[in-house]
């Protein structure tokens, strides 16, 4: 386990422990989603969907309010492979990083039931293509007559962390269990890079 995977977790403790100290109602949870590229994403990276996870800390603002932490929320895509024109075939992985902040309200006004959400927050892209046979080694094949050892060409690109958008809605049908659909992303370069995101939620 590295630094990146257990600094949310201690964020978490401390929020837990401060929540506690103060009485306020709260609860710790852990999601499995699916996350669908939209737009530019999917024209540009890619058009498979992918499956994430992340913990998250919810407090109870009471009167049906609620304010969400997503700590951290990790989506990787299935790996796929592309041709560039040269003839050479990458392998494509993308994957993507966030930790937002939203606000739910319950329409019923309770701590169950559907809500509308929004939030804030920051999100990062990433993506790397590795070309095992790159036109460098292709040629120095072909002038040593076939005998030279092929090379990989790797292409990292990444969006770096910036303000992400989220709105969305659920269901909590208990203590427990609840579902979560929402529409998160960026603006990059002068294009929205987002995805429609659903998953299952429990708060222990």
């Amino acid at each position: 386990m590295n630094i990146k995977q257990v600094f949310p977790l201690l964020i978490i403790a401390c929020m837990h422990a401060k929540a506690a100290d103060l009485g306020l109602p709260h609860w710790l949870g852990v999601e499995v989603f699916r996350s669908n590229p939209t737009g530019m994403l999917n024209t540009a990276y890619t058009s498979s969907a992918g499956t994430g996870a992340g913990v998250f800390i919810a407090f109870d603002m009471e009167n049906g309010h609620e304010i969400r932490w997503d700590i951290n929320a990790s989506t990787t895509f299935p790996k796929k492979l592309q041709t560039d024109i040269n003839g050479n075939t990458a392998s494509i992985e993308f994957a993507s990083e966030s930790s937002t902040l939203s606000y739910a309200y319950h329409l019923n006004g309770s701590h169950y039931g559907p809500y509308v959400m929004a939030g804030l927050g920051v999100l990062s892209f990433h993506a790397s293509a590795d070309y095992p046979n790159s036109t460098a080694a292709l040629l120095a094949k072909q002038d040593l007559g076939g005998d030279a050892i092929p090379t990989h060409t790797k292409y990292v690109c990444s969006s770096g962390p910036k303000l992400a958008f989220l709105i969305g809605g659920g269901y909590d049908f208990g203590k427990h269990w609840g579902v979560t659909a929402r529409y998160k992303g960026i603006r990059s370069l002068g294009h929205t890079l987002a995805t429609l995101e659903g998953g299952v939620n429990y708060r222990f």
